[in-house]
């Protein structure tokens, strides 16, 4: 996989939030949006919002520096189209305000993707966020609906093929909420329950 087709985040939420709220004052035009799944007959619309986004990468009672903060950014969102909160925050848990680790994402439409390319451009990214709650860090997964069936799947940033698609476990439903967790190499992995 070539690396540098990995899409450039923000560096910091304090940047994304920013642009986030400029592209909100914008008075641009649309962007084009996907329209999902067809059949002979025209395309079957099944668009499922996200709901809370959990992160369950540190578990209550492990220590402190177990499991990692994560920020999410929608890169196809749109400020005509896009429902939900584009961009958020989610915070491991901590043993003093549990359960901290929750972000509503306000039925943020999971975008369609077909293709490798459309992945690359229109997917939800989730990265490693720094301590500070603030840095953004190592991006790790791309989450997106599957063009053809309207179930969530996930790929990490370092897929070299579309087909290594792995579902979350659900779909199509209109609400999804998705747990993050580490598999058993260590690695980000997504879980989605309606």
């Amino acid at each position: 996989m070539d690396f540098e087709q990995t899409p450039p985040g923000p560096k910091t939420v304090t940047a994304a939030k920013a642009a986030k709220d400029a592209a909100r004052a914008a008075s641009a035009s649309p962007k084009k949006v996907s329209y999902g799944a067809q059949d002979r007959r025209g395309p079957l619309l099944w668009n499922s919002g996200l709901e809370m986004l959990t992160n369950r990468t540190r578990l209550p009672g492990q220590p402190a520096t177990a499991g990692m903060n994560l920020f999410y950014e929608d890169l196809e969102w749109n400020t005509f189209f896009g429902p939900g909160d584009p961009s958020g925050i989610i915070p491991k848990d901590t043993d003093q305000i549990p359960p901290r680790n929750m972000a509503n994402a306000g039925r943020l439409i999971l975008p369609w993707c077909s293709n490798s390319q459309e992945v690359r451009q229109k997917a939800i990214l989730v990265y490693r966020l720094g301590e500070d709650l603030d840095t953004i860090e190592d991006p790790f997964l791309y989450l997106f609906q599957y063009y053809w069936d309207n179930v969530g799947y996930f790929l990490p940033v370092t897929f070299g093929s579309f087909f290594e698609k792995v579902s979350m476990g659900e779909g199509p439903s209109s609400s999804l909420n998705v747990d993050f967790i580490l598999g058993p190499s260590g690695d980000l992995v997504a879980r989605a329950w309606a």
